[in-house]
């Protein structure tokens, strides 16, 4: 006695044949079919599946253009005044913007400009460079006022830290090279965006002042900085001819080492 039968004697309604139903006896009538798309369906996901982006800690932040001016001397309120101000009235007019937020500190003001998901983050560092010439022009001409954009990154980047160590080298020799061997070669790998050196000790030459004999020559502080400022450069004067010869004239006045004084 079949189910449709013993159903019907216990009074329950025969089973409605649906649109499952048939896709079912479907794919038991063409079972190679099936089983080649099924074969099929695991090699193109198997493949994209490789070639699929997987992050741990995806960055999940905005497009941000960060940008970092350095006033040297000023207070907070000057800061906020004469350098934080005009660089946001100059941002606010920036297609697909949707946020400005600043800080100012002593000497110090950072602005970030949050776009649209939508923007991409070379054009937006390209409308803020530009709109940064007007807002330099707002700013006190006296004021030593430095503006960069930030790297592109953000807090959700990748940090890694390193250490230069050799036996035999100094703290200063260490330095060297990691500002002018290390981090050049780290610029050149794809991905980098910004590399920070901190620690050692730097190499550089200090003049050290008698402020007694400064005041019995009658001379300043401020002279001598602008005398060191105009000799510590070379300059170039052309060249001469001489039947086949090529003679260049220079002026080497570059500080090298202690001795170049």
């Amino acid at each position: 006695m079949s189910r449709v039968h013993r159903n019907r004697e216990q009074g329950a309604a025969p089973i409605a044949s649906g649109w499952l139903e048939k896709l079912v006896e479907a794919c038991l009538d063409a079972r190679v079919m099936v089983l080649f798309i099924l074969i099929l369906s695991t090699g193109l996901g198997m493949l994209c599946f490789s070639y699929l982006h997987i992050d741990a800690v995806p960055d999940v932040s905005n497009v941000q253009v960060t940008v970092t001016a350095n006033a040297r001397g000023l207070a907070p309120r000057e800061v906020e005044q004469y350098v934080t101000y005009p660089i946001e009235l100059a941002l606010q007019s920036l297609p697909k913007l949707k946020q400005l937020r600043s800080i100012s500190k002593f000497s110090l003001c950072q602005v970030t400009a949050v776009f649209d998901d939508s923007a991409d983050i070379y054009w937006a560092r390209q409308q803020v460079t530009e709109k940064l010439k007007t807002a330099l022009e707002q700013m006190p001409p006296a004021a030593d006022i430095k503006i960069a954009l930030g790297p592109i990154a953000t807090g959700l980047g990748e940090i890694y830290q390193f250490q230069i160590t050799g036996k035999g080298y100094s703290l200063m020799q260490l330095r060297d090279i990691l500002d002018w061997q290390v981090i050049p070669a780290l610029k050149t790998v794809a991905g980098v965006d910004e590399i920070q050196s901190m620690g050692g000790e730097a190499k550089e030459y200090q003049v050290r002042l008698d402020p007694e004999r400064l005041n019995g020559y009658h001379i300043g502080v401020s002279s001598v900085m602008n005398a060191l400022a105009a000799n510590n450069a070379n300059s170039g004067g052309g060249y001469l001819i001489e039947n086949d010869d090529q003679t260049l004239i220079r002026g080497e006045g570059m500080l090298r080492d202690v001795e170049d004084r």
